[in-house]
């Protein structure tokens, strides 16, 4: 995750952002050795990444900085648990086939507890959460409710394997 800190800071001092029609990043996935291959609790350190990020966020709104507006912030946050929700996902059903899980199943509950604790560190004042299963995602993630989560991981994984089996037939 040590992506995150770069990527963020430059998006933070980013006077303009454009795009090109061609790619040029390609991730490397399963790579021997990756955080990103193997069920560790190593992979906690998506939290110090995103931790940086807010301290980054926090010294600008300290100095004022009129480029960080509640938007930003909100964005930020609402990237940070979308991505600690992804990370504790991966493997279990919901996101890829055959996806190695990222984080060991007797970590899991801490894992989620360290989300919600962020969650109400970093959110910002006003906070209105998504609409759908994103806000219902976010809603247990705000409320600590890993058993509730956990139940209904199967049925978010069925959901989101019809809205991909209908997105592709009808294109």
């Amino acid at each position: 995750h040590e992506d995150v800190p770069v990527s963020s800071a430059a998006l933070l001092n980013a006077r303009r952002i454009g795009a090109l029609e061609r790619v040029c990043y390609r991730y490397r996935k399963n790579r021997p050795g990756a955080l990103m291959s193997q069920a560790t609790t190593e992979n906690n350190v998506i939290f110090d990444s995103y931790h940086y990020v807010f301290e980054l966020i926090g010294k600008r709104v300290a100095d004022a900085d009129s480029n960080i507006t509640y938007e930003v912030i909100a964005a930020f946050f609402e990237r940070a648990i979308q991505h600690y929700a992804a990370v504790l996902a991966t493997g279990s059903g919901r996101l890829e086939r055959n996806a190695r899980p990222l984080i060991p199943r007797d970590y899991r509950k801490k894992f989620f507890e360290l989300m919600h604790e962020d969650y109400h560190t970093y959110r910002p004042a006003g906070y209105y959460k998504p609409a759908g299963a994103r806000g219902i995602e976010f809603w247990l993630i705000e409320h600590n409710a890993f058993m509730l989560y956990s139940a209904l991981e199967p049925l978010n994984h069925l959901r989101v394997g019809l809205r991909q089996a209908l997105s592709n037939r009808f294109k």
